[in-house]
């Protein structure tokens, strides 16, 4: 009476008898199944006219439902992957971490194969990879800073914020340090 995981086929071997017959139908011996739910099977065996009965019951254990989650990140930075859902976890990195931590250049797709109690289960996280926007310039011209970058703006006094300062150009009203920072798709230089 095999425990097998879900998705998997058992074998039963019946002895004793010189023949056999399953209540499947099959006379095979070993008799090779693959049911989704726990099963009994009843194998009679015969020998010289006389017959006897057995039972084989197949227990499933479900698979584990593995999750893990997909992040985006600015060129550069690192991510971590979660999985939950299993006991152990292995990465198609090879890592058996869990957190998985990752830094890579471009998006990339990291499976990650969880086990419990034998049993396995996949899935798939991604780490979406979006690009720095180019470092911006200043150019200055009397009293009015503009930016090299038209969109994303936001301009800075002496490393301090100025609300609803977002143009591609900022007049200075006192003296000070100014600093533009160029945002695009969360990513900011």
């Amino acid at each position: 009476s095999p425990t097998i995981c879900n998705g998997q086929s058992a074998t039963l071997t019946a002895n004793g008898g010189t023949t056999y017959s399953w209540n499947t139908g099959s006379t095979t011996n070993p008799l090779s199944v693959s049911p989704v739910t726990t099963t009994s099977y009843t194998v009679t065996g015969t020998s010289l006219g006389c017959t006897s009965t057995a039972v084989s019951t197949v227990t499933i254990i479900s698979s584990p439902v593995v999750n893990v989650n997909s992040v985006t990140i600015c060129a550069g930075d690192s991510a971590s992957l979660f999985a939950s859902g299993a006991t152990t976890y292995l990465w198609s990195t090879g890592s058996t971490s869990n957190p998985l931590l990752v830094n890579p250049v471009s998006t990339t797709s990291y499976t990650v194969t969880g086990t419990t109690s034998g049993c396995t289960g996949s899935s798939v996280g991604t780490v979406t990879v979006d690009p720095i926007p180019a470092t911006p310039t200043i150019s200055v011209s009397g009293l009015v800073l503009t930016s090299s970058s038209a969109t994303g703006n936001q301009w800075y006094l002496n490393g301090v914020i100025i609300p609803g300062a977002t143009g591609s150009t900022y007049t200075v009203t006192v003296n000070g340090n100014y600093t533009v920072v160029v945002t695009t798709a969360g990513c900011s230089s």
